[in-house]
């Protein structure tokens, strides 16, 4: 009998091959040279990589802003746990 680690793991996995095989075909389908004009500036580059590189920006600001509030919700956890001690000893005294 598999447990729910080892079969969670599996799902990760298999879903990351997934996902890095369609990067990897959208890549090479999308491969083709564009220009980019930027306020007279002009960028050339590959398509998929119009498409890649915001999306990675997005998926890295994400996380970070999720470090951070998950930072502020565990200082708020040590708070409330020192807040509910304070008010057992008071019930107990």
């Amino acid at each position: 009998m598999i447990d729910k680690v080892t079969m969670r793991t599996f799902i990760n996995t298999l879903c990351l091959i997934v996902i890095l095989l369609l990067l990897i075909t959208f890549a090479v389908k999308n491969s083709h040279p564009v220009d980019l004009n930027y306020y007279g500036l002009v960028f050339s580059c590959s398509a998929y990589l119009l498409v890649l590189v915001p999306f990675f920006i997005g998926v890295l600001c994400g996380n970070l802003f999720d470090v951070v509030k998950r930072f502020k919700l565990k200082h708020e956890i040590k708070r409330l746990r020192k807040e509910l001690e304070k008010a057992e000893q008071a019930d107990f005294q």
